[in-house]
């Protein structure tokens, strides 16, 4: 389990990282697939970096585990892709070892 100021630091580092590389969420499209979003790149872990263009909207709890049951209060994989929003861009902004929160971006 991590503690409180790894999970911190671990999203300071994608912060510093994500605005390095002017990392930009990920877009999502129409039927989107767990299989096309890894071909595409992935969800990029921003932290508590926000790209200029890009407004937070929404967050989502989300099990990145994979071992994750739909009684449970993180979205199943499965679930949080079915909530995927076409034109929405999403990147993760906290980090911990099972779950994650992933944000929900509208281009402004």
């Amino acid at each position: 389990m991590m503690d409180l100021s790894t999970i911190r630091q671990l999203q300071l580092d994608a912060a510093k990282l994500a605005r390095r590389s002017k990392k930009k969420p990920f877009v999502a499209w129409p039927g989107d697939t767990y299989n096309e979003i890894v071909a595409r790149g992935g969800i990029p872990n921003f932290g508590n970096y926000r790209p200029k263009g890009w407004k937070l909207i929404d967050t989502h709890f989300v099990d990145k585990s994979g071992f994750g049951s739909d009684r449970e209060p993180a979205l199943t994989l499965d679930k949080f892709l079915s909530s995927l929003v076409p034109e929405h861009g999403y990147a993760m902004i906290e980090e911990g070892q099972f779950q994650c929160v992933v944000g929900e971006f509208e281009k402004i």
